[in-house]
């Protein structure tokens, strides 16, 4: 006999037919019929579907044959594995490869044998569906032309096996829990972790219906069921899940559609997972946050309702005649409360980023007359520690579209940061921009006391300053660059920081502010006071109403106050005004309802749109879109100084004016 050599692929190969997942498994039906269908048309007494592995040939089904294996070195069936067609011997004795083989010399006695290769989409071939008769026979292009047909269905059947074995091995082993049905919902397959979670045995349920498994089930989510026989995906999460199994449970679900060997839907396949723990978890989070929220929202109230009657009381007594000594007492109170208040706004604004609240404002600004406020409003601050400071320069106008209250906010952290941290030298800002994607970078410079290499990102870590002494010596919660940073990431950029110790800083901030077009020219402003202007405030903190009064007294404004929202409807709807001033919190009827009445009474009744300013101590983002919802023209946050609300008072009559 023949030595048999193996193929250059046959590693491949082997693999291959590891793949299939269909060595050594019961005898089945389709591949039986296979066999039958074999022997009855090519009429031999033998007739097996073959596979050959490294060391065997192995029988999937065999007619005529008792045996389920044989050694490979036996089998005719080996020697197709390297044939492009059918393998034909017309009589085994006769051919040098067979003739002393022993199924030919002994039992079976073979002397015809036909083998068309069980061929494989990937190209290789895993064994045979052959013929075999004792006695000899000629070729027959009929029964070769039968034995292919037979060889393609066998690996078309070997490949749905492999197919269907490997869906049963991912689904009964899937960590999660999986159902499979066909098209008519009925179950086919469902997982261990399935069975477990529901408490179902797995014969139980596999050939049931979903209805009859859970009853109403199919109905009430007929829509998503049809949705996925033709193709979609579905996914959400539920207090219940799509088995109905608790109200009380949260349950993580997907669908989709799952495919036969032929590519075409053949039904659902359902995966959910029991997240009752982490629903809970989230659940109590969200209250918690919301406690927070609420926590700090009504802290900012409180705290800056008494800030207001300081700032407001001290700013008007620095607009009255003052001796040097009380100009200076005044100013030091006004600068410790804007300090204090400076402290809170960066408190809520950690909260507010903590919670994703936090949010930019895009509109067009001037950057250069931003730059030029800045470099006004720190230099007292730097004469008066005889220190340079350079900022620009910028052409004049630059407009650009952003966020000019952050970009403020972020400038003058820096500013002030440098000016704290340096006694010798000076602070430069220097400024470039736009690239072509409208990028600027602002550098910060300093000649101050710096810090070593490895403390540069620690800068940014909330109450952190590189000098464990920085502390008691400049002051400062350590809030200010961490903000600083989350605003120029949030703005399309970043905030970095490079110095060394003694050698002053230096701070980078990229942000996108591409440029725009100037918006509709407003009104020049102007310091001057409407001649009689007739005002509305609705406050129910006598020390607010008295610093309002103080402040407005000095314009000559005719001021009348309320105590609640339905006191200022009342006043409103007997009189005229030409401003409100408008408290959110307030007893009996609150600042927003009264707004909404106010407008609502206007249009019932014809008149004309008067404006509303909405002063309150309630400060957070969502504060001012509801003020703004509900009608009012502008949120002025407390605590206010004179020079603010003077300005937003003028601001009304030139309004009205124009």
């Amino acid at each position: 006999m023949s030595k048999l050599v193996n193929r250059g692929d046959e590693t491949e190969r082997l693999l291959a037919l590891r793949q299939l997942a269909i060595l050594d498994t019961p005898r089945e039906p389709r591949f039986d019929r296979i066999a039958q269908l074999a022997k009855a048309a090519c009429n031999t007494q033998m007739a097996v579907v073959s596979l050959v592995d490294e060391h065997r040939q192995w029988f999937k089904a065999a007619e005529g044959l008792s045996d389920t294996e044989t050694p490979r070195e036996d089998a005719f069936c080996a020697h197709a594995l390297g044939a492009s067609d059918t393998l034909w011997v017309e009589d085994a004795r006769q051919d040098p490869r067979f003739a002393d083989n022993r199924l030919v010399v002994g039992d079976p006695f073979i002397r015809f044998y036909a083998g068309a290769p069980i061929r494989l989409s990937s190209g290789y071939i895993v064994g045979t569906v052959c013929v075999i008769d004792p006695a000899p026979r000629p070729y027959d292009a009929k029964i070769d032309q039968i034995l292919t047909a037979l060889a393609g269905l066998a690996a078309d059947e070997m490949e749905a096996h492999a197919s269907r074995a490997t869906i049963d091995a991912f689904v009964d082993n899937a960590p999660i829990s999986l159902l499979m049905t066909d098209l008519d919902l009925r179950i086919v397959r469902v997982s261990r972790t399935w069975s477990q979670l529901y408490g179902r045995p797995v014969e139980a349920v596999v050939g049931a219906t979903l209805d009859e498994v859970f009853p109403g089930l199919a109905q009430g989510w007929a829509s998503i069921f049809a949705r996925v026989l033709a193709g979609a995906s579905e996914r959400g999460v539920n207090r219940s899940d799509l088995t109905s199994l608790g109200a009380n449970r949260w349950f993580k679900w997907s669908a989709a559609p799952w495919r036969d060997a032929a590519g075409r839907i053949a039904g659902l396949l359902i995966a959910s997972q029991d997240v009752t723990e982490l629903e809970h978890a989230r659940e109590n989070a969200e209250r918690a946050s919301q406690a927070k929220s609420d926590f700090l929202a009504n802290m900012s109230h409180e705290i800056r309702t008494p800030m207001n009657g300081v700032l407001g009381v001290v700013s008007a007594l620095a607009r009255t005649p003052l001796s040097p000594d009380q100009s200076a007492m005044v100013s030091l109170i006004e600068r410790s409360g804007k300090a204090l208040n400076t402290l809170l706004s960066d408190v809520l604004d950690v909260s507010r980023m903590e919670a994703g609240q936090l949010s930019l404002t895009p509109e067009p600004f001037d950057l250069a007359l931003l730059v030029d406020d800045l470099a006004d409003l720190f230099a007292p601050l730097a004469a008066e520690k005889a220190l340079s400071l350079s900022m620009g320069p910028l052409s004049k106008p630059t407009w650009v579209l952003g966020d000019s209250v952050r970009l403020r906010q972020v400038l003058s952290n820096l500013v002030a940061n440098g000016l704290k941290f340096t006694d010798h030298g000076g602070v430069e800002v220097e400024i470039a921009g736009p690239d072509a994607d409208g990028r600027w970078r602002i550098v910060v410079r300093d000649t101050g006391i710096g810090f070593a290499a490895d403390e540069g990102e620690l800068l940014f870590d909330r109450f952190h300053q590189a000098d464990a002494s920085a502390t008691r010596r400049f002051g400062g919660a350590g809030l200010g660059l961490s903000i600083s940073r989350a605003l120029a990431r949030m703005m399309g950029g970043d905030l970095s920081a490079a110095g060394a110790p003694g050698r002053g800083a230096s701070f980078f901030l990229d942000v996108v502010m591409p440029p725009t077009a100037p918006p509709a020219q407003a009104p020049d402003a102007t310091d001057d006071a409407p001649v009689s202007m007739s005002i509305l405030l609705a406050e129910d903190n006598p020390v607010n109403q008295q610093v309002v009064r103080l402040i407005l007294d000095q314009i000559g404004a005719d001021l009348t106050v309320v105590d609640d929202g339905q006191q200022a409807l009342d006043a409103f709807r007997v009189g005229a005004f030409d401003l409100v001033l408008m408290d959110m919190q307030m007893p009996v009827m609150d600042g927003l309802t009264a707004v909404r009445a106010i407008r609502a009474f206007e249009r019932e009744s014809g008149r004309g749109r008067t404006a509303i300013k909405m002063l309150s101590a309630n400060a957070l983002d969502d504060h001012r879109r509801s003020a703004l919802a509900a009608g009012a023209d502008d949120h002025v946050a407390k605590p206010i100084t004179a020079q603010a609300l003077i300005s937003a008072v003028i601001s009304t009559f030139q309004d009205q004016s124009a």
